[in-house]
């Protein structure tokens, strides 16, 4: 799947270093979220990304559309965090299929229709399920306070989400290297195509730093799930990644 995403991006020679880079990294194996855990934070990232790189192509068959709408169920049912993945994964296929109009949107509906079908399944499950240890989030948002202590709340988690990523028993070198690779091809951003992937990887990222605006203790859940966010949205980052090297590369020759 990362291949998948990142050839469509900058080729197959960038994507298969992409996946060379990613088989070698720790935390997609060894982590909590990853292969080797007990969280469902890789399948969830498979069950998006799959689904991406079906709907971001310029053209979309109708049963392309039903496979991605199969994947983007499994999404949802997959974590509670699936939905964020679908809605970003949806508006991604979206802003790709601008262009076409209402046209180009129809081909989205089978996909729509059923992640909206699990995410309806989902809710009438857990609704007769009494909440154990669940934040309550719908009456802290109804508080005035957390609105007003959400910048300093999510700036102190700042700190323990650069401390995670520099933790080498997860992701060695990865991110000291990958602020010199988006400099060095940071013109592979603003680009069209590669639009859709940062939609996507936004909504678990968005998920997790709203988390952190609203939490009693936004460093300890910062220092226990932000790698986990990072895996759910590995898909369209490593894709997105994959684009700045190929654009540094094209920089470089010339």
């Amino acid at each position: 799947m990362i291949f998948a995403a990142s050839a469509r991006l900058a080729g197959s020679a960038a994507a298969s270093w992409t996946v060379l880079a990613a088989a070698v990294l720790p935390v997609l194996a060894l982590n909590n979220g990853g292969a080797a855990g007990a969280y469902s934070d890789l399948p969830l990232a498979c069950f998006g990304g799959a689904a991406l790189v079906l709907l971001a192509r310029r053209t979309v068959s109708h049963g392309e559309a039903v496979a991605a709408g199969l994947l983007l169920a499994g999404a949802v049912l997959a974590k509670t965090e699936g939905f964020a993945l679908v809605f970003a994964v949806l508006a991604g296929a979206m802003w790709a299929r601008r262009k076409a109009g209402t046209r180009g949107a129809r081909v989205l509906i089978p996909a729509a229709l059923l992640a909206f079908g699990a995410i309806a399944f989902y809710a009438s499950w857990r609704a007769p399920i009494s909440p154990r240890f669940d934040q309550g989030y719908v009456s802290i948002l109804r508080d005035t306070a957390t609105w007003v202590r959400a910048p300093q709340r999510l700036a102190s988690a700042i700190p323990a989400l650069f401390r995670e990523m520099a933790e080498p028993y997860a992701w060695g070198w990865f991110f000291f290297g990958v602020p010199l690779l988006a400099l060095a091809g940071w013109r592979a951003l603003v680009r069209r195509s590669v639009a859709p992937y940062l939609i996507a990887a936004a909504g678990p990222i968005g998920i997790a730093l709203a988390a952190y605006a609203v939490h009693f203790n936004p460093p300890a859940l910062a220092e226990s799930t932000w790698t986990r966010f990072l895996i759910q949205a590995s898909i369209p980052l490593t894709a997105v990644l994959a684009a700045c090297a190929r654009e540094a590369a094209r920089t470089q020759a010339r």
